[in-house]
Order: structure tokens, then C-alpha cells, then sequence
């Protein structure tokens, strides 16, 4: 299976070579570069194939791409060389346009054409978010022509539900203890249970509860310009397309937390989209991820992709207390600056 292929890379220390064969599906749907359009809801199909053989990065994934890339409605493709070109405009860089690419195919040859084309245009010659798969099909030779920057900011971290269901030995002590101590003060009042997102009602109780939330704490560094907020709402409104799913916690009858997920094409995983929590309940946000792992555990479900800490200290400690099993790394990547005089 195709997470074992990543677990046993892991444990070589290399990066597995995955060889993509999506055919001429992929050159009849998308625009050759320089040419770029719209991605829209129809491209699920062919992408969905594409996306599939490539490691399940949460930015990448179908849903992501249409929440959170096209969060202001511009997210464009195209494609070189069998790989995919994204340009959107990054609402966490002050709305400046961006551009990412995904594939291992001719990746230094594709590189180089991209920066041509920014360099025309009046762009900065970057791209950000750029997965591993990328980085290793570049020969090593090449790889020096270029200022190759590991982002650990956008690094998804990878959970074990096996591990974050048992919460057992040392290193999950933490975990276990905040999840007792919940059920002990809770445990007689609370339900957990799945949330149907394609009812009017459900969605209602999600965004007045958001609301209510709201009141209990100020603006946070963890929700800078409530940008999440706004992707919430859009997961919200493309539910029925999107197939999200959603666990819900109650607490006397009262949703006090919540936790939405998809499932994305790779077997095996989930990839973990918003986790929101009244937090006037201590540890309800340990407890709501175990809530997570257990529905997960249910439907057979081995690996959480619990996405990215955006370099928000907070997020980052409390994601590194969770004991995730490995990252997958991003790079910023550019074209290495020649000393003056050169």
C-alpha cells in the first residue's frame, strides 16, 4: 500500500520515488504553461487521479485547493512537463500572488521555465509550499544552482490513530493525562458524534456555536484576521460537494467543540481540516482530538494528517505534544543570487 512505501522511506531515512502515470487525461484537462485557467469543481476526476500518487500534502488535496488556495477566488492551473502549476494569491502574505507546484517530472527544467515566466512579468522569482517529491527529482548537481529553503512553518505533521487512541506509554503520559482529566470532570455530560454537514440545521448550530466561542476569547494569534473562519464557512457551503466529514462534541446537550476532516484519495489517511473548541473546558481541545482518532480508528483509518503550524509558537508546541509519527516537509525554492560583479 502506498503509506507503506512512505513508512519504510522513513525508516531508510530517503524519500520513496513515486513514479506518477496519469496519461493524456491530464493534457486534455489543463492549459499547457504559460497558459493558466480557472480550477474549478468539475476538475475533481482527473485531479483526484493525479493527486493520488503523490503523498497526501493537505495543501494539495482536492478540498484544500478549492477552500483554502481559492479563498479568494483566483486559484489557477496549468501544466509543465507532466507536473501541475498552482498560482493563487495567499491571503497569509498579505494577498500576494503566489505560485507552487506539485509532481516530480523534469522538476529543475520546470523550475527554471517558471522563474522565466515570473522574471517577464514582474514577479518575484519564488515558489513557496513546494513538496519534497520536487526537491529529490532535482539532481543533485543542480540542486546548488538554486537557494532551496526548508518552510517548517508549512511541514504537515503526520498522527498515528493507533497512537493517538491508546495514548500509551511515556511519551503520550501528557496526552493521557489531559484526556482522563476531561473525562473525569465531563465524563457523565458529554456525547460525541458524527455531524451531518449536509443539514441545514447542523451547519446552523456549527456557526452559532462559532459565535457563541467567539465571546469567551479575544482575537488570537492562532486565528490571525479570522482567515480560518472564512474557510470554514466555505467548507460549509461546498459540503455537499466536497464530502467532508465532522465529529462533534457535546457537552449537556450544547456542541462546545468540533472536528472536520476529509478523507482524501491515498488509503489510510485522513487529513484534519478545523478543530475548534470553546475553550472555557480545560483540555477540550486533547479531548476533541482523541475524539478524532477514535472515529477515525472506526473506519479504518491509520494516519491523521494534521496539517501545518503556519509558525504560530502556540499551535506548534501544542502540535509537537501530540507526537506526531514524521512530517511532510515544504520548501521555498528560488533562483540562487549570483555574488555582484558575476
Amino acid at each position: 500500500m502506498l503509506q507503506n512505501k512512505f513508512l519504510k522511506s522513513l525508516k531508510r531515512g530517503v524519500h520513496p520515488s513515486i513514479s506518477i502515470n496519469y496519461g493524456k487525461r491530464l493534457v486534455k484537462a489543463f492549459p499547457q504553461f504559460p497558459e493558466f485557467r480557472k480550477f474549478v469543481l468539475d476538475d475533481r476526476d482527473i485531479y483526484q487521479s493525479f493527486y493520488s500518487e503523490l503523498e497526501p500534502y493537505s495543501d494539495f488535496s482536492f478540498n484544500n485547493l478549492l477552500v483554502w488556495l481559492d479563498i479568494n477566488s483566483d486559484l489557477e492551473v496549468s501544466r509543465l512537463n507532466g507536473n501541475l502549476i498552482f498560482k493563487f494569491s495567499d491571503p497569509f502574505e498579505n494577498n500576494e500572488t503566489s505560485f507552487t507546484l506539485i509532481g516530480n517530472r523534469k522538476t529543475y527544467q520546470t523550475l527554471g521555465t517558471i522563474f522565466q515566466y515570473q522574471a517577464g512579468l514582474g514577479y518575484q522569482q519564488k515558489l513557496s509550499m513546494v513538496p519534497q517529491a520536487v526537491i529529490d527529482g532535482i539532481e543533485l548537481g543542480k540542486q546548488r544552482h538554486l537557494d532551496i529553503q526548508e518552510d517548517i512553518s508549512n511541514q504537515d505533521y503526520i498522527f498515528n490513530v493507533n497512537n493517538a487512541y491508546y495514548a500509551k506509554g511515556k511519551d503520550f503520559a501528557d496526552l493521557r493525562h489531559r484526556i482522563n482529566s476531561f473525562l473525569k470532570k465531563y465524563g457523565d455530560h458529554l456525547i460525541y458524534r458524527d455531524i451531518n454537514l449536509g443539514k441545514l440545521e447542523e451547519q446552523m448550530n456549527i456557526i452559532n456555536s462559532l459565535h457563541t466561542w467567539d465571546s469567551v476569547y479575544a482575537l488570537t494569534e492562532n486565528d490571525k484576521l479570522r482567515i480560518e473562519g472564512l474557510a470554514i464557512d466555505r467548507y460549509l457551503q461546498l459540503a455537499p460537494e466536497l464530502d467532508s466529514r465532522c465529529v462533534g462534541l457535546f457537552i449537556n446537550g450544547r456542541l462546545q467543540s468540533f472536528s472536520l476532516f476529509h478523507l482524501p484519495p491515498q488509503k489510510g489517511f485522513a487529513i484534519g481540516n478545523h478543530m475548534k473548541c470553546n475553550y472555557e473546558y480545560q483540555y477540550i481541545f486533547d479531548f476533541t482530538f482523541y475524539c478524532t482518532a477514535s472515529r477515525l480508528k472506526t473506519m479504518g483509518i491509520e494516519w491523521l494528517n494534521g496539517e501545518q503550524d503556519l509558525g504560530i509558537a502556540g499551535l506548534r508546541t501544542h502540535k509537537k505534544e501530540l507526537r506526531p509519527t514524521y512530517f511532510l516537509k515544504r520548501y521555498t525554492v528560488q533562483p540562487l543570487k549570483q555574488p555582484s560583479g558575476h
